[in-house]
């Protein structure tokens, strides 16, 4: 399972009720912003995106409320669709949340920890909306924009996970999750080493969760290699 959720706002023990207000607030501040860098805003799940060719763009602020205060952490996704609908042939994700999974996902202070990009206000003091807006605003242009751009194919895919396969890596942080994305991006590949790529996700999956991913790995797998 990604960062990615069916809603932006998180909601915890105590939190106050105004909270969707102020996530929708947030949501809508940005919004003309990036509608300029062709950026559209999907309300229901509190995301930013914007579709191309072959690859969906997503940018948004995961908001995660306290009994006392918010967390807000811009948040970069890209979708492939080719490879989520090989990845879906087996996942058992119910048909209407298939078309919300990415194949790489982080939140932005796990892929650039020297610059901080969370934040975090308290409830009972105002919220200055314009300084977060443009918080959120300057992490899409100087560092989101550049992402999209550095993982614009399959092939660039395929390098970012399957390069180093034995190393977790902070653009799928669940190993169900980059394996499964990682062994179908080397089959589309070609990748020559991909016998070495499935042993080392394989053997993963075993100790994941005490194997519970392994069955649908599997079957994975064989799709790739009856059909790709």
């Amino acid at each position: 399972m990604s960062v990615s959720r069916n809603q932006s706002l998180k909601t915890h023990d105590n939190a106050p009720k105004n909270t969707k207000n102020l996530n929708e607030t947030i949501l809508v501040n940005l919004s003309s912003h990036l509608e300029d860098f062709g950026f559209l805003l999907i309300k229901s799940k509190g995301w930013f995106i914007k579709k191309e060719t072959e690859r969906i763009l997503f940018y948004w602020p995961e908001i995660y409320s306290y009994s006392n205060r918010i967390k807000i952490n811009p948040t970069v996704a890209i979708r492939f669709p080719r490879v989520e609908d090989i990845f879906h042939r087996t996942s058992g994700y119910e048909k209407k949340y298939q078309k919300e999974t990415h194949t790489i996902v982080s939140e932005i202070w796990r892929l650039d920890v020297n610059t901080c990009s969370s934040y975090e206000y308290f409830l009972d003091e105002p919220i200055d909306l314009q300084g977060l807006r443009e918080k959120v605003m300057s992490r899409f242009c100087d560092f989101a924009s550049d992402y999209f751009k550095e993982y614009k194919g399959i092939r660039e895919i395929d390098s970012l996970l399957n390069d180093v396969p034995n190393v977790p890596v902070p653009h799928q942080i669940l190993d169900y999750a980059r394996c499964s994305r990682g062994i179908i991006v080397a089959r589309l590949c070609n990748r020559s080493n991909f016998e070495q790529i499935l042993n080392i996700y394989e053997s993963r999956m075993r100790t994941q969760d005490n194997g519970f991913y392994l069955t649908p790995f599997r079957s994975l797998v064989k799709v790739l290699e009856n059909e790709f």
